[in-house]
């Protein structure tokens, strides 16, 4: 027998799994379909996004809704209550207890700022902190690890050989051993793959390489269908299709030694998104830059203790023909956990100089730019971005996961988020216009979450005809 898809998700808990992924999905759909803001939150809620999409940090510390805090910080608290049919926000007190999270999903959560003001370069900073706290109850990290791994072990070398040949529509294009995967996904999750089916077009997943040992090169690219999404979603077509022209990255998550684990390309010559990784056994194998295995440095995700990366990012622009390069883009990582709690951390501790090129509407060069707006550019970004490297009394800025599991039933997740800004005119002003551009319209992000939802209710559905397929007697 081989290992297949059910198995995956059966096998995040000894027990319950298929429960524990029916129960996630159904909290990610009413997320993004039923979430209802209290009343009285409403007004808050629209200045908080009317002044943080301007990155107006200033018109947001002044707000009548936030309330002194200790150490100079001004804040405000509100709660998501996970309900049978919805999920509803609400501002609450300081004070509010951490037992009100009763339900899976229930969650807290406190924003605060603090202006600072620098003598000797006359600027003026905002130091922010959001802190929020999650019931997950049975979800810890373990499970999603040990889900993670799951997927690794279908792609195995020997267990793809496992694999029987069936008849399917899915990515009817792969052939051979990818072919054998996609049609183990088609068979557990046929309402899912018809989306997919629609609107996706998959290029290439996997090769095994043959050797001593064999292992999966999963090399996963696609693209989307334009002409089905133009007819159903003509926002969000015309969205990728702009966030294509504007923007690329490569990000990849390097080891300590300096292999890469896992690369992730979006928009590099006109591949669409590109993801690539090694792996044998269910364990993760480093690479080289030639792609060349470092099998002596392979690794489980279940096994480990204290776990030490890299997340370099390369990040490239081009904005109404002005185009900005942000090369090695540096966040450190940390994974560490033990029987009772679990953590990952980021801090990102380096972002070198941006470069200018180009020319902004196709019309005005850099050096018209500088001259029309009374600094260097170059050197604000700059500016700009080593604050953020800096903050934390220079440790930088800092994004923590922390997972509580000392009682199992009742997990709990603390999610912190603390950073420094600069607050300056010509900054906030580029910065909308990044916004403008790269950032969905309301009627489109309304079309965005339409499509998740559709996406998450098949995958809800497949998963409740999985369990009740597990249910009947042989």
């Amino acid at each position: 027998m081989h290992y297949n898809f059910t198995n995956a998700i059966k096998g995040i808990a000894a027990k319950n799994g298929l429960d524990l992924a029916i129960l996630y999905v159904n909290l990610l759909n009413k997320l993004s379909a039923n979430v209802d803001v209290d009343t009285s939150a409403m007004p808050f809620f629209s200045y908080l996004f009317r002044s943080l999409s301007q990155f107006d940090f200033r018109k947001f510390y002044l707000s009548p809704y936030l309330i002194p805090l200790p150490n100079g910080y001004r804040g405000i608290f509100f709660k998501g209550k996970n309900a049978q049919e919805k999920f509803t926000i609400q501002l609450c007190s300081m004070n509010e207890h951490l037992n009100d999270l009763s339900q899976f999903g229930d969650t807290l959560t406190e924003i605060a700022l603090k202006e600072k003001h620098d003598k000797q370069s006359k600027d003026t900073t905002f130091e922010m902190m959001v802190k929020s706290t999650t019931a997950v109850k049975a979800y810890s990290h373990q499970l999603g690890i040990a889900f993670l791994e799951g997927l690794l072990n279908i792609v195995d070398p020997i267990n793809i050989k496992k694999m029987p040949v069936s008849e399917r529509w899915l990515f009817s294009n792969l052939k051979g051993n990818a072919g054998l995967v996609v049609s183990e996904f088609q068979k557990v999750f046929p309402r899912s793959s018809k989306l997919l089916d629609s609107y996706v077009h998959l290029k290439q997943l996997l090769e095994i390489v043959d050797g001593d040992p064999s292992y999966t090169h999963y090399k996963i690219t696609f693209q989307i269908i334009f002409d089905k999404f133009k007819k159903d979603y003509p926002r969000i077509c015309h969205y990728i299709k702009l966030l294509q022209k504007m923007f690329q990255s490569r990000i990849i998550i390097k080891n300590e030694e300096g292999h890469n684990i896992v690369e992730l390309r979006l928009h590099e010559d006109g591949q669409g998104v590109c993801l690539k990784l090694f792996t044998n056994n269910g364990k993760l194998i480093p690479f080289d830059d030639n792609n060349r295995p470092c099998f002596d440095e392979a690794f489980a995700l279940t096994e480990l203790k204290d776990f030490k990366f890299n997340n370099v990012i390369h990040f490239q622009t081009n904005i109404f023909g002005l185009k900005s390069e942000t090369l090695h883009i540096t966040i450190q990582s940390q994974f560490q956990q033990n029987q009772n709690e679990g953590h990952l951390s980021y801090r990102l501790i380096n972002i070198p100089r941006t470069i200018l090129s180009g020319r902004m509407w196709h019309i005005l060069p850099p050096w018209l730019i500088r001259f029309v707006v009374p600094v260097n550019i170059e050197q604000l970004i700059h500016h700009f971005c080593q604050v953020m490297v800096h903050a934390n009394n220079g440790q930088g800025t800092l994004v923590k996961l922390s997972w509580n599991v000392e009682k199992p039933e009742d997990s709990i997740v603390t999610f912190n988020f603390s950073s420094e800004f600069l607050d300056n005119f010509f900054i906030r002003y580029g910065l909308r216009i990044f916004r403008f551009v790269l950032f969905p319209s309301d009627r489109t992000w309304i079309e965005l979450m339409h499509l998740l939802n559709l996406f998450l209710s098949a995958i809800e559905e497949d998963l409740i005809e999985m369990k009740d397929k597990e249910s009947v007697p042989l």
